[in-house]
């Protein structure tokens, strides 16, 4: 795991692993862990990472979890392995009509709630394929020179 990672969340990271800690810490540990790299699906997260964190997000049906990643691929390679609950909703960003692939992608998982998140939105998206997608948030590029 990369020194980007810090030490709280990498020691609550291992205490969850461990099934050492406590079901309050494994729920924060998750939204810790999910913002503190941006993107869950991060090629430095090996796969049984991902999975306890699913794991978690599963037990913490309380919360919901809005989980979102440009690393679609991946998400559609471990979709069969997650256990999918109504708590976890699942997105990605399409910046783009470059990145419209994502949202392909996206549909093919096992997500109950799928969304996309298309900020900034850089180009036009027209020939976007929303079936299956719940919702999408649009925003644009903000700040000089925009």
């Amino acid at each position: 795991m990369s020194d980007r990672i810090p030490k709280l969340v990498r020691t609550n990271h291992a205490r969850v692993v461990a099934g050492k800690s406590s079901r309050n810490a494994a729920v924060a540990m998750a939204g810790m862990i999910e913002r503190t790299l941006s993107d869950l699906f991060h090629e430095d997260l090996p796969d049984e990472i991902i999975l306890r964190i699913f794991d978690t997000m599963n037990k913490a049906d309380w919360h919901t979890f809005q989980v979102l990643t440009k690393r679609a691929k991946c998400l559609q390679d471990l979709s069969h392995s997650i256990n999918w609950t109504d708590n976890i909703w699942m997105g990605v960003t399409i910046e783009s009509e470059d990145c419209l692939y994502r949202a392909e992608d996206l549909q093919k998982t096992g997500a109950k709630i799928k969304f996309i998140s298309a900020e900034p939105l850089l180009t036009a998206l027209g020939s976007l394929n929303l079936k299956g997608i719940d919702w999408i948030i649009v925003g644009g590029e903000s700040g000089l020179p925009c």
